[in-house]
């Protein structure tokens, strides 16, 4: 069973063809678990007895049919504890399962366990309440995050695809850290009723997967979507933005960034640069929206478990609370203008593209330095703009750094547009992947 869980494709045809069943796959995946998870911290929870009863119930004709999955831990899974990555949430294991993933076992598919998440999936950094997933190609460097766990489950082999969450990162960055593909959708596509909320204006679910093609299958399930198969001939023009007021990019990402766009031109792809308003004021605004949101959302936590929280989340939290309104109404002028700007800008391209992060993965031993944006919201740079625009985000592997770290692209599309982003995503793929 060396590839068979690699993907969803190689998973669903060993049960189609009665190579394997969907119990010794849960086996595999879970002896995988067993191997590497000490090493990974990918997993925070895991119920062999539990997933050998889902496998012998998985039905046999749906997409996902027999192919394990891991579930992030801001997700509620029937029999299994929900806390978040926090110390004061899910005493008692969750009576039913969150709406998608009723979906995914319709389908079929069995979970495997519950993913690392950083407290209420808050930001990439450390948090002290949870444990500290390894990036699979170097375990001294973190895997991004939120959606830490989910991404270096699938990287590390241990499972075929699984759930992310995403706010302002947490699926695309850790997809882009561990050379994966993964979806932010439209905000409301996916239901996010039974998952716990950070800010439930800017939060997403979305599939976390090693190909294009997987998360394509795995979004039509959580979505209920009905997909058609990509096309790649058409002719596809895409703007590339200008993120110089952003943040400035490590020379490694410059270098990474423009041989994979070189490449996409060789091979007939329309390039034209956007520059789109506000800048890297768009990324302020956005993260003060987002902390005033979570403050209103976990304020009566707040008051009752206020000192269980991690430092950095609790001061995160802390200054959505003290925000001026002021400030505020500014933060969403300065949001306005840039959703308009990224509205004018797609009506003249099938998407945007910008790399996942302006960094490459930091050591998780890094110390922030004074004077210095921390690693952790710097990596959130390039990302998080873009969740008050609601549109779906698609992060695609793109490369391997001089280092061995992968690099990844984000690919921005329009508003329910998600079959066009990825047909658009699965063709770069195909022509970045490795020779």
């Amino acid at each position: 069973m060396s590839d068979v869980l690699l993907g969803v494709g190689a998973a669903r045809g060993a049960v189609a063809r009665g190579e394997a069943s969907a119990l010794e796959l849960a086996d595999e995946a879970l002896a995988r678990v067993a191997a590497r998870n000490d090493e990974l911290a990918a997993f925070v929870e895991v119920d062999p007895a539990l997933t050998h009863r889902w496998a012998r119930s998985a039905g046999g004709g749906g997409l996902l049919a027999g192919v394990p999955v891991a579930v992030k831990d801001m997700v509620d899974v029937r029999g299994l504890h929900t806390r978040a990555g926090s110390s004061f949430l899910g005493a008692q294991p969750a009576l039913q399962d969150a709406a998608v993933v009723r979906r995914l076992r319709k389908a079929g598919a069995v979970v495997v366990g519950k993913t690392a998440t950083t407290e209420f999936a808050c930001g990439p950094h450390l948090t002290a309440n949870s444990p500290v997933p390894r990036n699979p190609y170097d375990a001294a460097r973190t895997p991004g995050g939120s959606s830490g766990g989910s991404a270096v489950a699938v990287a590390a082999g241990m499972v075929p695809v699984a759930v992310g969450t995403d706010t302002a990162a947490s699926i695309r960055q850790p997809s882009g850290f561990c050379g994966l593909a993964g979806l932010r959708p439209t905000a409301g596509v996916v239901s996010v009723d039974g998952v716990v909320p950070l800010a439930p204006a800017f939060d997403t679910v979305g599939p976390i997967a090693r190909t294009v093609g997987d998360v394509a299958i795995l979004f039509e399930v959580m979505s209920g979507r009905r997909m058609r198969p990509p096309l790649d001939e058409r002719p596809w023009t895409v703007g590339v933005v200008d993120v110089t007021s952003w943040a400035a990019p490590e020379a490694e990402v410059v270098t990474l960034h423009a041989r994979a766009l070189d490449r996409l031109r060789r091979d007939g792809l329309r390039l034209v640069t956007v520059r789109l308003p506000a800048g890297g004021e768009s990324f302020d605004a956005a993260m003060l929206l987002l902390a005033r949101q979570a403050w209103r959302t976990h304020r009566a936590w707040f008051a009752r478990h206020g000192g269980r929280y991690d430092a950095q989340v609790h001061r995160f939290l802390s200054s959505g609370r003290d925000a001026e309104r002021a400030d505020v109404r500014a933060a969403r002028t300065v949001a306005e203008s840039f959703c308009l700007g990224v509205a004018r800008a797609l009506s003249r391209v099938d998407a945007l593209v910008l790399p996942v992060a302006p960094t490459q993965p930091w050591p998780l031993t890094m110390k922030p330095v004074p004077g210095q944006e921390p690693p952790g919201r710097h990596g959130l740079r390039y990302t998080a703009p873009w969740m008050v625009t609601r549109r779906p985000v698609l992060a695609v592997p793109a490369g391997v750094s001089s280092a061995g770290l992968p690099f990844g692209l984000q690919l921005v599309g329009e508003l329910n547009h998600e079959e066009t982003l990825l047909a658009l995503g699965s063709w770069v793929e195909q022509r970045l992947a490795p020779s």
